[in-house]
């Protein structure tokens, strides 16, 4: 190698220096649910300008298409990688391993974050059997396939320092004490999305002792406060579990998924 190569390959490598520590998620993928407006949204944005490359997730084109684009203007990617978008809908969780399967989602995906939600508005008494399960699955059965596969997809990975990372977007009112009236479902699907979170971190450690070359999963559940300028937040009128915004509980994700200290299992209030 010539001395003009060697120099050449050292500028090269002190700028890769210099663009990991402005931004620590370069050349990541994140898959975020939900991503085309309120929670997601913001948190495709912070990973984005981290310089994470993202994949959204949601049931609306238009929304979806839109968000993309916005995404690829304001934070552009390197190499002509380009920020994406999939549409599916939440509510057919049985037909969600299949779509994920063969469309490859998952492939290069070192981040997933279920952020998707659906709220309850009406009391449990005149709540139709439809609208409860719809919820369930939301909140609840789709964040688990969504796991299930991603954990599967990670164990394949061959690089104990892979940074893979799940992040659950659960609810302060999964906290006992915290209710909020006409929202009972909503809340039992939030306590349980908690709890399958610390259960699955729990887990990670025995993936990890079968695969060693595989990286340790780190699964941790965000539980926001009150965001009154989401679809969920508007539909609380009274809210009495606190306030926070998206771009709070965005870059509380964010700090997870760039924390190489976080070794998961954490259920933290933002």
């Amino acid at each position: 190698m010539s001395f003009i190569s060697r120099l050449e390959l050292r500028r090269a490598s002190v700028e890769l220096v210099r663009q990991m520590s402005i931004k620590p998620l370069l050349n990541q993928h994140a898959f975020i649910t939900g991503g085309s407006k309120g929670i997601g949204s913001a948190i495709a944005a912070k990973l984005s300008s981290l310089g994470c490359r993202v994949t959204i997730l949601a049931r609306n084109q238009d929304l979806l298409k839109a968000q993309t684009d916005q995404l690829n203007h304001k934070y552009p990617l390197p190499n002509g990688e380009k920020h994406s978008y999939v549409k599916f809908d939440l509510l057919r969780p049985s037909e969600l391993e299949k779509f994920i399967s063969e469309g490859k989602c998952f492939h290069r995906t070192n981040i997933l974050v279920n952020c998707a939600g659906m709220t309850q508005k009406t009391l449990l008494m005149t709540t139709s059997p439809q609208e409860i399960a719809d919820i369930i699955n939301v909140n609840l059965t789709s964040p688990i396939i969504l796991s299930k596969l991603f954990v599967k997809s990670t164990s394949r990975v061959k690089d104990p320092g892979y940074n893979a990372s799940i992040v659950n977007i659960s609810s302060v009112v999964s906290v006992p004490g915290n209710n909020l009236t006409g929202a009972s479902v909503y809340t039992a699907t939030k306590a349980a999305l908690t709890r399958f979170t610390q259960a699955l971190a729990a887990e990670q450690p025995a993936i990890h002792d079968r695969r060693p070359l595989s990286p340790l999963v780190r699964v941790n559940v965000l539980l926001p406060r009150h965001i009154a300028d989401t679809d969920i937040g508007k539909s609380v009128k009274t809210p009495s579990v606190g306030t926070s915004t998206a771009e709070d509980v965005a870059q509380a994700v964010a700090d997870l998924v760039t924390d190489d200290h976080n070794v998961g299992g954490a259920a933290t209030v933002v």
